[in-house]
């Protein structure tokens, strides 16, 4: 068993990623349970006409693979931060009080701008094919409107 805080945060942070971890391949597990058994719908990922979406599938695909990279991502900067903070406590650079305030300071890592361009692409291509659709059946509606309101005018009969 650790002895110092330090330890007992890297002990404690440890468990924590193991215990999300196994989280998150068992909700996977079962959502693929259930969709092979027919449970989870699958009409959010086909469009209004039948088809597959690739929009709707590209921006479900991105959100799924960035966020649980960006927590590993914090996990990994914490347990960095934590080893680094003990080397520095054990070659006596750094007392626990100021340990404890560099622990303080630590910030979320950064998302890189590629990152933040290939999810704004996903969003606008979500969002640019939606506009389509609403344009196209609000033209097909308006349309079929002419043409009922032609066939109703005197001399079309």
């Amino acid at each position: 068993m650790p002895s110092n805080f330090a330890g007992w945060l890297e002990l404690s942070l440890g468990i924590t990623t193991v215990a999300i971890t196994v989280g998150f391949i068992a909700l996977g597990f079962i959502l693929l349970a259930k969709l092979w058994k027919g449970n989870i719908d699958l009409k959010g990922l086909i469009s209004e006409d039948g088809k597959a979406s690739l929009s709707r599938f590209q921006f479900m695909l991105f959100t799924f693979a960035i966020v649980p990279s960006y927590f590993l991502l914090v996990v990994q900067y914490i347990a960095f931060a934590s080893e680094f903070a003990e080397v520095l406590k054990a070659k006596n650079q750094i007392d626990a009080a100021s340990a404890s305030a560099f622990f303080g300071a630590l910030a979320l890592p950064g998302v890189s701008e590629n990152v933040l361009y290939l999810i704004g692409i996903s969003s606008g291509s979500y969002l640019g094919s939606k506009v389509t659709q609403k344009v196209a059946e609000t033209s097909q509606k308006k349309g079929a409107q002419q043409a009922a309101e032609t066939a109703k005018a005197p001399g079309w009969q």
